[in-house]
């Protein structure tokens, strides 16, 4: 998803470098792990000599920055991302986060906290324009099965929970009347043949 689908998006919704904005829009990996999603879409930004953004990797765990910081410094994006320690599901705590930043994008792939995205969905001060993306597992179709060992059940939460119903974000976000659905498509990863769900909706 961060290659087909939300790095043309990015690209296209870019400030010319000619004049760059005066404090550079915020990419938000939320659930960034190593950083991989992170670096690619930076390496891409300079690439294009697209100053505008900053690519920031969102995490709960601390080991998640020593892996990423080196990463990035090895593929020379360091300039243009940034690793920060948050825990994702004190959700204020994160709302408080992007409130203070220029965020043009939140997204998170194989990431699902319910709280959080309903947070995203709900909130008031995300400027008209920003981004959300999510690709995560999903139901090929309303109350299909899922017969696959991963994602296993989370702790207090039965496994088909830990799987997105096949329009549960589309309804999530349409039922707020403040984003546009650009994107509710289904794929398949490589390994198992999951079914994935690749979403993407903009802030009106």
């Amino acid at each position: 998803m961060v290659k087909n689908v939300l790095w043309p998006l990015l690209r296209n919704q870019s400030f010319s470098t000619l004049t760059p904005p005066p404090h550079s829009k915020e990419i938000c990996d939320l659930g960034s792990g190593a950083g991989r999603d992170v670096c690619f879409l930076a390496e891409q930004a300079k690439a294009s000599n697209m100053d505008c953004y900053k690519f920031v990797g969102i995490d709960n765990h601390k080991g998640s920055m020593k892996r990423c910081l080196p990463f990035w410094k090895h593929r020379q994006v360091e300039e243009y991302t940034e690793a920060r320690n948050l825990n994702l599901n004190k959700v204020a705590q994160v709302q408080d986060e992007w409130k203070n930043c220029n965020v043009a994008c939140l997204y998170a792939v194989r990431f699902w906290n319910v709280k959080l995205v309903t947070c995203i969905a709900n909130d008031e001060m995300l400027l008209p324009g920003t981004l959300f993306a999510l690709s995560h597992f999903c139901k090929p179709y309303s109350g299909a099965p899922w017969d696959f060992d991963h994602p296993k059940a989370l702790l207090h939460v039965p496994q088909e929970k830990s799987v997105l119903e096949r329009d549960e974000l589309k309804t999530l976000f349409e039922d707020t009347k403040r984003w546009q659905i650009l994107h509710n498509e289904l794929a398949k990863d490589g390994d198992h043949g999951r079914t994935l769900i690749r979403f993407v909706a903009k802030r009106l």
